[in-house]
């Protein structure tokens, strides 16, 4: 996708979850709402594979 578009999009989902009922409804059964953008999803994306990865590898878990 091209990067306007992302921005765009990021932006719509950023207002839709400051939304009061989008927080009320997630809440009310223990969910948090994680408002992250696209670069800091990434890199906890990133880092999540890097840690789990070396667990499994340390594991000895080999994919199938």
């Amino acid at each position: 996708m091209r990067p306007l578009l992302l921005d765009r999009l990021e932006a719509t989902c950023r207002q839709a979850t400051e939304a009061a009922g989008c927080r009320r409804v997630p809440a009310s059964i223990g969910v948090l709402v994680d408002d992250r953008g696209r670069a800091e999803q990434a890199k906890l994306i990133t880092d999540l594979h890097a840690r789990f990865g070396s667990v499994l590898h340390d594991l000895g878990v080999q994919p199938p």
